[in-house]
Parts: structure tokens; C-alpha cells; sequence
């Protein structure tokens, strides 16, 4: 097993804090998930993580899946996050290593993707939506040929 670094404690630490302050929100029927909305940088700093640290482990949670970024924060709105799990040493090793970060990134932000089309999509079955416009539109065209 690998010993851990000081940035995958960093890592923990900073997961447990937004664990401790986090919510679950219902983000479609039936689908609850843990979520923690705040300022990153600020909290990173108030538990104790250096500032030349703090990208690293947050960019590492990310990589591993122990955190998906739904939005990131900006000066007057906060950062909102799923929290997954909490990281282990082996996925924080494999995922921190320079040759991993391109693939995981991609299926990281994929994931974030999908889920802010669901949350956006609200549960609406796009494909039956189309469907039922499309059946809609050809009645008010044959509505339309019956009147001229």
C-alpha cells in the first residue's frame, strides 16, 4: 500500500469538511445527491491548506471522482459540488500521477455535464416532449389545409 502524501491528507481533510457541511438535494425524482456549496478557496485556506496547494487537491478530488464540479464559483457565487466518496491513497496516487489526467478529466467533466443537463431537463423525457410537439404541429397543419 502507499503511504499517503500530505496533499492526499489535504485532500481528506478538505473532503470531510464539505462533507460536514454539506445537503442532500433531490436532483430528479428519486435521485438524491450530496452537495456542498461555498467559497473553495476561502474554506481551503480556513482548514489549513496552503495556498500554492489548494488547485492541486481540488483538481485531485476531482480526477479521483471523489468530488464532480457543477459550477464553479466566481467572486459573488459560490462553488457547487457533488461530494462521491472519500478519496483512497491507491486512487489518489494513480489519479495524481502526470500520464492519468486526460482521461479521467474527460470522463470527470462528462459526468458534470450530464448531470447539469438533468438537473436543467428537470426529468422531461426530451424525446416524448419532440414527439408530442411533432404530433401537435401536424394537427394545427391539418387544422390550417381544413380552413384554407
Amino acid at each position: 500500500m502507499a503511504s499517503p502524501t500530505k496533499q492526499f491528507l489535504y485532500g481528506g481533510q478538505l473532503y470531510r469538511h464539505m462533507l460536514s457541511e454539506a445537503s442532500q438535494v433531490e436532483i430528479a425524482p428519486g435521485h438524491m445527491r450530496t452537495v456542498w456549496r461555498g467559497p473553495i478557496v476561502e474554506t481551503c485556506l480556513k482548514i489549513g491548506i496552503p495556498e500554492g496547494v489548494y488547485r492541486r487537491v481540488t483538481k485531485t478530488l476531482e480526477l479521483t471522482g471523489s468530488i464532480i464540479i457543477v459550477e464553479k464559483g466566481r467572486r459573488n457565487t459560490p462553488t457547487v459540488l457533488t461530494l462521491e466518496f472519500e478519496p483512497s491513497v491507491e486512487s489518489w496516487t494513480k489519479k495524481s500521477s502526470p500520464q492519468s489526467l486526460t482521461t479521467v478529466e474527460r470522463a470527470a467533466m462528462l459526468q458534470a455535464r450530464v448531470e447539469r443537463l438533468e438537473k436543467l431537463l428537470g426529468g422531461v423525457d426530451v424525446i416524448e416532449a419532440l414527439a408530442n410537439l411533432e404530433g401537435r404541429l401536424a394537427q394545427l397543419e391539418q387544422h390550417q389545409q381544413k380552413e384554407s
